[in-house]
């Protein structure tokens, strides 16, 4: 797993889920992206980040953390 993309995914991951009502969820490798609790815009807002720090145009946003990084190390 690419350290740098799995850091970045977890630190936007982190500034997301950062308010009090997420307090008790809890983010790391074997989190599973669709269960985590996005609303359309966070998910969108999260996508966008992601995809603009990596300067990609498309990003699939399933599977485990760990999946998710596996997948963006492939571009």
């Amino acid at each position: 797993m690419n350290t740098r993309i799995f850091s970045l995914v977890m630190k936007n991951l982190q500034e997301t889920f950062n308010l009090p009502k997420y307090k008790g969820l809890v983010l790391n490798q074997e989190s599973v992206i669709d269960d985590l609790p996005f609303t359309p815009v966070r998910k969108e807002k999260f996508a966008q980040a992601i995809m603009r720090e990596l300067d990609i145009d498309y990003l699939d946003l399933t599977g485990t953390v760990e999946e998710f990084v596996n997948s963006l190390d492939t571009f």
